[in-house]
């Protein structure tokens, strides 16, 4: 399988691809215009998850007018505002369809191809569904697009897929905010957290003073008790050296 990612290769393909592709319709809820000649710009659009009128306001470059389809300047100038926006990671384009990545990709790759007219063509699709998402019965008021499957046949191949590795699916709420600020940030405001608010740097914390242990003090030894002193001495009796109370010096 041959496989590039250069945006130029691929939108030299797309450009040989979506010249003369001028039939009309009824448009469709991603073409809401019916604007003819648009059916890369609404392919992709509708890969990265909105109308083509939204995509034409994110990404600041105009759908191509009735008659006048992208030229490849035009086409490489379209995807790399996708990627600088933040829409679509990388491209990927392939030779051989209905293989790897591009088999699973649920809402499907850009298909390249001619149709009976031998007009070239750019729908959605993969194994399962080929749909041009140009057009839907119901006009503006329908997303589900036109089966064209009964187109591609083996006389009448795939000529190349395009696989978009997108990095998100918006939803209003996201386009919104694409709308009021113009560019897209890879890692985008939490929807409750009200946009342009200052974030308040956290005080900071002075280290811990670590707290010198406590010294044990020794222990005080008990002093001795003093012994009792007598307030009055008694005198001794010379002769019989005894002690007697009638002998007592009697001071002052």
């Amino acid at each position: 399988m041959t496989v590039t990612h250069d945006e130029f290769a691929i939108a030299k393909e797309l450009a040989k691809y979506c010249y003369g592709n001028s039939q009309k319709g009824p448009g469709s809820h991603w073409n809401p215009d019916a604007l003819t000649d648009n059916c890369v710009f609404v392919c992709l659009a509708y890969l990265l998850g909105m109308t083509a009128p939204e995509l034409s306001r994110i990404s600041g470059e105009a759908q191509p007018i009735n008659g006048k389809p992208m030229k490849e300047g035009e086409i490489w100038t379209l995807l790399m505002k996708v990627k600088e926006k933040g829409l679509a990671h990388i491209f990927q384009m392939s030779t051989t369809p209905f293989q790897y990545d591009w088999k699973w990709a649920k809402d499907g790759d850009m298909i390249l191809y001619k149709r009976p007219n031998s007009y070239g063509h750019c729908v959605i699709g993969n194994a399962d569904f080929q749909r041009d998402v140009q057009h839907s019965r119901g006009g503006p008021s329908d997303d589900t697009g036109i089966d064209v499957s009964w187109e591609i046949t083996k006389e009448n191949p795939i000529h190349k897929t395009i696989l978009v590795v997108k990095r998100f699916r918006p939803h209003s709420e996201e386009i919104r905010r694409l709308d009021d600020y113009r560019e897209y940030n890879f890692s985008p405001v939490p929807l409750d957290v009200p946009t342009g608010a200052d974030v308040v740097d956290a005080p900071d914390v002075p280290d811990v003073v670590d707290v010198p242990e406590v010294v044990d003090v020794p222990d005080v030894p008990d002093v001795p008790d003093v012994p009792d002193v007598p307030d009055v001495f008694d005198a001794v009796d010379a002769s019989t050296g005894t002690i007697s109370p009638s002998m007592v010096a009697v001071s002052g």
